[in-house]
Formats: C-alpha cells, sequence, structure tokens
C-alpha cells in the first residue's frame, strides 16, 4: 500500500471516529436533559 493511501485512510478513520464520539456526547446530552 502506498504512503499516500495510508495517510487518506487513516484520515478517514479518525474522521469517523470523531464523528462517532460526537453522536455519542450529543446522544448522552440529550438522555441527560431528558430525564
Amino acid at each position: 500500500m502506498s504512503r499516500l493511501m495510508q495517510i487518506c485512510l487513516m484520515f478517514i478513520f479518525s474522521d469517523a471516529l470523531l464523528t462517532t464520539a460526537w453522536a455519542q456526547i450529543i446522544h448522552d446530552a440529550e438522555q441527560y436533559i431528558l430525564q
């Protein structure tokens, strides 16, 4: 695998992780507010 490909995959993966983390935080916040 080329270096550029690895960097692209790393960015996509970290972006997906960030998105998932934000979705979890927002979900937790909604649960907290709705209590």
